[in-house]
């Protein structure tokens, strides 16, 4: 939890040499999330961050999003099934831009709503590293560049 994510941040920003760090299922929310993020930038390794299925809602999203331009080599970011809403896909869309390496953000079903799903739709296509953004589980819109039948996965030289 929360208590847990703050310990191990603790302990985080003395392992430079970190390049995975996997704390799917561990229910972890927006407090947690603070402690994580405020270090997160100083991982100069780190490349994979697995944070699904927890709690992180809208307020947790927007602390990542604002360590997400300090990170560096991270290529894949996994927040599948959090409680991230509109508000956090805004903050983690504008965050999108600004960043260098990301590849694959996982998204699905985090109650993304329409206004959610398309900001970070169109900041797809405004970060160049980004290649791979899944989307499924989240409110269907079936226009532009999504299409149900894709399931909301955009990916870079898709069919």
């Amino acid at each position: 939890g929360d208590e847990g994510a703050a310990r191990l941040a603790g302990v985080v920003t003395n392992c430079r040499g970190l390049s995975r760090l996997e704390l799917g299922s561990n229910g972890i929310g927006n407090e947690g999330m603070q402690q994580l993020a405020g270090v997160l930038g100083a991982c100069e390794m780190l490349t994979t961050v697995d944070l699904a299925n927890n709690s992180i809602s809208s307020g947790g999203a927007g602390w990542l999003a604002e360590t997400l331009s300090r990170c560096h080599s991270l290529v894949h970011l996994d927040l599948g099934s959090n409680l991230i809403g509109d508000e956090g896909g805004l903050r983690l869309a504008a965050a999108l831009v600004r960043s260098r390496a990301l590849s694959l953000l996982d998204l699905r079903n985090n109650r993304l709503g329409e206004v959610g799903v398309r900001r970070l739709g169109g900041a797809f296509w405004r970060c160049a590293p980004l290649t791979f953004l899944d989307l499924r589980g989240n409110r269907p819109i079936g226009v532009g560049k999504f299409e149900k039948r894709k399931g909301y996965v955009v990916a870079r030289g898709a069919p």
